[in-house]
């Protein structure tokens, strides 16, 4: 699947019928998949492990490999952008990496979550904007260089 740029090792190769992912490495050969996700030049998927995320793509992995730094968080959510990536733990904390900055909109589009500064994270990181639990995240969508997240928020006694 897919035209290149990452998803397959011919550049412009197009599969008329879905087909395996397959690689030097066997990552995900014996993994049960239980969500994907694809974005402009790259793709993610959760694994039934312990909600492990593996990624692929963008010219920077070829075959699926374990994002480590979310090692021992379960996550239950995966979306891909353009170029990055969106990531929902279990209890509700939202992390991204990858790249935020445009040249046709003339800087940061701010999909990151980390502010306007951050243009790229070569590692899942964070967003300290949503403070588990008075602010969960349900849902998450990832655009081309938007995103967008269903949010629940939960009032404490002190301020009712």
């Amino acid at each position: 699947l897919g035209s290149g740029m990452g998803l397959s090792v011919d550049t412009f190769a197009m599969q008329e019928y879905p087909e395996p992912v397959e690689g030097e490495s066997d990552t995900l050969l014996h993994q049960r998949i239980v969500k994907m996700s694809a974005g402009h030049s790259h793709a993610a998927a959760i694994s039934d492990d312990g909600g492990r995320v593996y990624f692929w793509g963008m010219s920077l992995q070829f075959d699926p490999t374990l994002v480590e730094e979310l090692n021992g968080v379960t996550i239950v959510d995966v979306a891909c952008g353009e170029d990055y990536t969106l990531a929902l733990d279990e209890r509700g904390a939202l992390y991204s990496f990858g790249v935020a900055s445009s040249a046709l909109l003339r800087g940061n589009s701010g999909v990151l979550g980390q502010g306007s500064k951050v243009q790229q994270l070569a590692q899942a990181t964070l967003m300290e904007a949503f403070d588990p639990p008075t602010q969960t995240v349900r849902q998450i969508s990832a655009g081309w260089k938007h995103a967008a997240c269903l949010v629940s928020t939960t009032t404490t006694a002190a301020e009712e």
